[in-house]
């Protein structure tokens, strides 16, 4: 199941770079829960989005401004959690003004589907969170 688990991290990358908001929340849990580092830099909020209609929303507001391309450099399969590592590169859609920093994402399955997605701007955060989970 694990190789599964790593090939629908990459998809729904993928699909984000894509702007695929249907591939992007394929391999979604219906009850899915997620921590976004770019939301929590930019409102100062620890916001988590619950379930498919904030999923959209969230999409939506962030595709509207910015343009953000993820580009992963690892992948790590450890069972029902994949760990995936790289650079986020983002523009604003009006303003043009564009950065480069690290980012990685702790993806948590359940039952096949993602469950609970949290990233970080700091790799070795989102390291230490995925050695917590059991």
């Amino acid at each position: 199941m694990s190789q599964r688990n790593v090939d629908a991290v990459r998809a729904c990358l993928d699909a984000w770079n894509r702007r695929d908001v249907d591939a992007w929340l394929k391999d979604a849990h219906a009850d899915i829960e997620w921590v976004s580092a770019v939301t929590q830099s930019m409102e100062g909020t620890d916001r988590v989005y619950r379930g498919m209609g904030e999923m959209r929303g969230f999409w939506h507001e962030w595709h509207s401004v910015w343009d953000m391309a993820i580009h992963i450099e690892e992948l790590r399969d450890l069972g029902d959690t994949v760990l995936a590592e790289g650079r986020l590169g983002v523009r604003g859609d009006a303003s043009g003004i564009g950065l480069e920093q690290p980012i990685a994402y702790v993806f948590e399955f359940e039952d096949g589907l993602a469950r609970r997605v949290h990233s970080y701007f700091d790799p070795q955060q989102a390291r230490e969170a995925a050695e917590q989970i059991p």
